[in-house]
């Protein structure tokens, strides 16, 4: 599941701030204006700029004490006026009332002959350097806010002597009270003038004048930077600082300043190490914005730096920030461990200097499972060197540590501390949040110290081996998806670029919200694990999650395309292939077959985009990297499938018309116009299935593949029975089965019934083709339902010197009506079994002065045994117990046959052989289902595979229930290890 997009509610915090430089002080909200009258050079701009930030003190509860030392009173304004009138109800005396409920609102907008401004007039010339202001703040907050603007001084009540003093800019929000500071200067008059307001209608809800408060700028320069470690030379000394405590003692903002008094004086003793808790922060951009606007990807990408450090509701935090001045700033998140998906953290814009926040309460006890209160605090910079200069460094103050481990670090000392964290876990579990995070290049993992504990201690599994295993997994996602690490290619630059995984809540397993994956708990530990059975029991969720965030908006089909990364991981991981192929064939294959995308499984619908990667292994990287080339806008869902097709057709250069339309995909009509510009030679692309992915072959260049096809009457319908040479069948994808002109099936399977052929006397014509894993063809093999046929054991069969051989026991003929003739059956053989050689023997069944006949090769070797006389290495399975030389039974002929030798052993299953101490040739064998161990069923499919130290010499097209067995013969010469797999046939495993 997935959700579109996740809101996140903000809680108030009261925040102190203490500069290194200036009380107040927003760096990244200062924007720069033009000189203008008074500044005659950049030096004049940058010495006169404004420094603006939110006015803190608002809340403060010793803001009346403050105002009664530093507020200009109201009654030394003795006048004010303005140039734009007022709006009704809104006076400008309201600007100066000490009530920030009621407002002045202009009654003329800005415009480019027009700006509006506002003179106040001062009993006596007064020396100020902060004016505090805020727009109007009732239903339509925010309106007339001063965006830019410029002060200006005169020393006296009437003459035209205004002088620019001052200048600058918010970009904070318009609903800020705001603090304006300058340098300190002398005022008769003061004029304010809205360079820019929002809306263009200027307003006010109070214009308040504040003097110059000398002590705080001292405390505020004690230190050599904003992380307040280490002080300035001036004040390195406990005298200075007695001094200084002495002056805060009486100042009215005691309470807030002397902080920093005790700071110093515990720098001054000298005995305190910070270096744990300062972070230099990370300038990659803002790679969340980076990962959705040029990537196109709908909900990918993080922008959290983890601090390892814990936070729990009414903490207080104190947060020191160095930065460059005039640059952007950084911000903090509090979150709450295994919170709700769309309630877990609270973000805090930090400022320069000292940030004191108190950590808000997140949980809510509505939620279903009830986690202690707290969770990871983080850090995020969404700036660039270019944009902020010097990396921001910031120290943090509160909360504890927790296990925290990134890629590189000491794997022992990690792990003493997850143990230190485990016993504080078990001794207070309902005080501490059970956490534990790693980082890696792709992806942050929040899960729990409990799990962490279980894997890493217990069972031993190695750190690194296990951050590493998710990493790996998105960045084979990334690979499929075109991205890259490459800044000169800005369209599939994936550089920084990595999203997070963390315990959430609700759902069962996992799902893909805006900023994060959620998974539950019950796979904490099965996530860190690095056994391949373990990985891959939550990789399909996993990374469909990962691919939710991934889809690009102008392609997603929901559950659809996200699934394209969840298979290429499947297949990459020997998971499976969880297109259901057969099924594909059964609603695609037949001409006469319609379809409604809309309406079939959504694993078909799959089937539909991953039959074209297996066309070509290139197409879901090409078509990602011409989505985010073209950045397509459309505008409904037609349009979205339009675009699909065009940009398939491009990708691989063929008027995909007809596959689109076997889907029943609808495009439109000028889509299709479109499309004719590439070949109209689609092939039949929909008989694909994942054995072509990794096939390197050249297909059926030589057309005789030696296809061999039986016809027999059965109750069910008429059976075909296809085979092809031994030399060709790793080259082999299935048959098309034609009947009278036209396509009825297609099957990767050695038979085909059809069901519909009922009538023993019905004259059909049958045409076999067989189709290579390119799709080339080989030569048809023509049949008619009334024509009698022959049915061979096996295309070769080997016998040992001097071993009895009855070649008509081997074969068998039928009527057209499917009754058994083979008395009728002539056989002409050259076999020889006192000689070692190659033979052939030829079975011929005569109607009609016409001869229909088979061929069957033997060879006659020195000797062989049978593998199932030696014990097995190891024999595993899925289901049941395997056995060797213990009722063996398989199909031949349409018959079931007895064998003495053999293994029994159920899909999923592997027997390994050691064949170090063996000399053989060859391996041969007789595959298939065991039809006497269950009853008849269209659900048995099996596969098998042939692997001769690690490389794959023999595969089966898929074997069902009504399949005679088949013949696998592969050279193992030198062989050391021997393994036979039998594997569903892509349907689960029931009755394999």
């Amino acid at each position: 599941m997935h959700k579109k997009r996740i809101a996140a509610l903000t809680l108030a915090a009261i925040i102190f701030n203490f500069s290194s430089n200036t009380v107040g002080v927003l760096a990244h909200e200062v924007e720069q204006i033009k000189p203008k009258q008074g500044i005659s050079s950049k030096k004049d701009v940058q010495s006169n700029q404004a420094k603006v930030s939110k006015f803190d003190l608002l809340n403060n509860k010793n803001l009346e004490k403050y105002n009664k030392v530093f507020k200009l009173d109201k009654s030394k304004i003795i006048a004010i006026n303005n140039n734009g009138g007022n709006y009704p109800a809104s006076e400008l005396y309201k600007a100066i009332d000490n009530n920030f409920s009621t407002h002045w609102e202009t009654g003329r907008y800005n415009r480019e002959d027009f700006e509006n401004e506002v003179t106040l007039t001062l009993d006596e010339v007064t020396s100020l350097d902060r004016i505090v202001y805020g727009a109007r703040q009732d239903g339509a907050k925010g309106k007339g806010f001063a965006e830019k603007f410029e002060i200006y001084a005169s020393l006296t009540d009437d003459q035209d002597d205004f002088t620019l003093v001052s200048q600058g800019g918010y970009s904070g929000s318009t609903g800020d009270i705001v603090e304006i500071k300058f340098e300190e200067t002398k005022f008769k008059r003061i004029k304010f003038k809205f360079k820019k307001a929002n809306q263009n209608w200027a307003s006010a809800s109070e214009f308040m004048l504040y003097k110059k408060d000398t002590l705080s700028e001292t405390i505020n320069d004690l230190f050599t930077d904003g992380t307040m470690t280490k002080l300035k030379d001036k004040y390195n000394s406990i005298d200075v600082i007695d001094k200084l405590e002495d002056e805060v003692n009486k100042h009215p903002l005691k309470d807030d300043l002397e902080y920093a008094i005790n700071l110093a004086k515990e720098i001054l003793q000298g005995d305190k190490d910070y270096s744990d808790r300062i972070f230099t922060l990370t300038q990659y951009g803002d790679t969340h914005a980076k990962a959705r606007n040029t990537l196109g990807m709908s909900r990918f990408g993080t922008d959290l730096q983890s601090t390892g450090i814990v936070a729990k509701p009414g903490e207080v935090f104190k947060i020191y920030v160095e930065a460059q001045e005039g640059a952007p700033l950084p911000k903090i998140a509090f979150t709450q461990q295994e919170g709700h998906y769309n309630n877990w953290k609270r973000e805090y814009q930090l400022k320069r200097g000292l940030n004191v926040i108190t950590v808000p309460e997140i949980y809510n006890n509505s939620w279903t499972n009830k986690p202690v209160k707290g969770g990871a605090v983080y850090l995020i910079n969404k700036y660039t060197s270019s944009e902020q200069g010097k990396a921001p460094i910031v120290r943090i103050e509160g909360g504890e540590e927790f296990p925290l481990f990134n890629v590189g670090d000491d794997k022992e000392a990690f792990l003493e501390k997850l143990k230190a964290y485990k016993v504080k876990l078990e001794k207070d579990p309902e005080n501490t949040v059970d956490i534990y995070e790693f980082n890696t290049k792709r992806f942050m993992y929040t899960g729990t110290t409990k799990a962490a504990y279980q894997v890493y201690v217990n069972e031993g599994v190695d750190v690194d081996e296990s951050v590493d295993v998710w990493n790996k997994q998105i960045q084979d996602a990334f690979d499929f998806a075109g991205l890259k690490d490459d800044k000169s290619d800005p369209t599939n630059d994936s550089t920084n670029v990595r999203t997070t995984v963390r315990l959430m809540q609700p759902y069962g397993a996992a799902y893909a919200a805006g900023d994060h994956v959620g998974i539950q708990r019950h796979i904490q530990e099965i996530a860190l694990r690095t056994d391949q059975d373990s990985i891959n029991s939550i990789l399909w969720g996993m990374i469909h999650e990962v691919g939710h965030q991934m889809d690009i908006s102008s392609r997603e089909l929901g559950e659809i395309t996200n699934n394209m990364f969840s298979n290429n991981a499947y297949m990459k991981n020997n998971a499976g292939d969880r297109v259901p192929y057969n099924e594909l064939y059964n609603l695609l294959a037949p001409d006469d077959s319609s379809q409604n995308f809309d309406d079939i499984s959504y694993s078909q619908r799959l089937g539909m985009f991953w039959q074209l990667q297996l066309k070509k292994d290139t197409y879901w990287p090409e078509l990602e990297s011409l989505y985010r080339k073209r950045k397509p806008s459309v505008r409904n869902e037609q349009e979205k499938r339009d675009t699909i097709a065009l940009y398939s057709s491009e990708i691989l250069n063929m008027d995909l018309t007809k596959y689109f339309e076997k889907y029943g995909f609808k495009i439109s009509d000028s889509c299709k116009e479109k499309l004719k510009q590439f070949s109209n030679d689609c092939e039949k692309i929909w008989y694909l299935n994942g054995n072509a992915l990794s096939y390197k072959g050249n297909g059926f260049e030589n057309k005789n593949t030696g296809l061999d096809v039986s016809l027999s009457k059965t109750d069910a319908g008429i059976r075909l029975n296809m085979d092809i040479n031994q030399d060709m069948k790793n080259d082999l994808l299935g048959f098309e089965i034609i009947k009278n002109g036209k396509v009825i099936a297609f099957t990767t399977s050695g038979t085909y019934t059809d069901t519909k052929a009922k009538d023993t006397n019905e004259n059909i014509e049958y045409e076999v083709v067989p189709y290579a894993l390119n799709l080339s063809t080989g030569d048809k093999v023509q049949l008619n339902s009334l024509k009698p046929s022959i049915s061979v054991q096996q295309k070769k069969l080997t016998l040992k010197l001097n071993e009895k051989f009855d070649a008509k026991s081997y074969a068998k003929a039928f009527t057209n009506e499917g009754e058994d003739i083979t008395e009728s059956l002539k056989v002409e053989s050259n076999v020889d079994t006192t000689r070692g050689g190659n033979y052939e023997v030829k079975y011929i069944i005569t109607e009609n002065n016409t001869n229909i006949e088979k061929i069957m090769k033997v060879e006659v070797v020195s000797d062989y045994d049978y593998l199932s006389d030696f014990e097995w290495k190891s024999a595993t399975t899925s289901w049941g117990t395997p056995r060797r030389n213990s009722n063996i039974q398989g199909r031949i002929n349409s018959t079931t046959k007895k064998f003495e030798k053999g293994f029994g052993i159920h899909a999923n299953g592997k027997i390994t052989y050691d064949l170090s101490d063996k000399e053989y040739d060859k391996f041969e064998a007789l595959v298939g289902i065991d039809s006497s161990a269950i009853q008849p069923n269209n659900n048995s499919s099996v596969t098998f595979k042939i692997i001769a130290d690690g490389k794959t010499l023999a595969t089966t097209n898929v074997i069902g229930y009504y399949d005679n067995l088949a013949y696998i013969s592969v050279p193992i010469s030198g062989v050391k290890e021997l393994i036979i797999e039998a594997n569903d046939g892509g349907n689960g495993n029931t009755a394999d």
